[in-house]
């Protein structure tokens, strides 16, 4: 049996051969990209990230909010509209947010005077208040 392989040595070769394979890898996925990164930098102090503060938005009409406006030409008669993204009852003070006056009124403030683009023609309104719908529809 001179010519033939022991078969227990070749079974420990694989083995080992195994072994270094997977430290191989283990190290190889260790140290590239964010794994990397992360074993690098492990034990420094990461500093401390601050979430952005929302912006107010308590003065800006946005959807489902009341609004009392005038038209500057009729500054007595007050109106008031709740802007929706789909019920649309003008009779009854709801508008949606895609007809012309729902559209040309959010975005704008408080006490803000703007030009809104009607089918019958621009006219300037003036906002007087703006109810916000989590404050009314509780």
């Amino acid at each position: 049996m001179h010519g033939s392989l022991n078969l227990s040595v070749v079974m420990e070769t694989m083995r080992t051969i195994d072994w270094i394979f997977l430290l191989a890898l283990i190290v190889l996925l260790a140290f590239s990209g964010t794994s990397g990164e992360r074993l690098r930098n492990a034990g420094r102090k990461i500093p401390e990230t601050k979430a952005e503060p929302k912006p107010d938005t308590s003065n800006i009409i946005e959807v489902g909010d009341l609004v009392q406006f005038v038209f500057t030409d009729t500054p007595n008669e007050l109106r008031t509209v709740t802007i929706t993204d789909d019920k649309s009852d003008p009779a009854n003070g709801f508008i949606t947010k895609r007809s012309p006056l729902g559209y040309w009124l959010l975005g704008l403030q408080k006490d803000q005077e703007a030009i809104v683009g009607l089918p019958t023609g621009g006219r300037s309104v003036l906002i007087r208040e703006i109810k916000k719908a989590s404050l009314y529809s509780l």
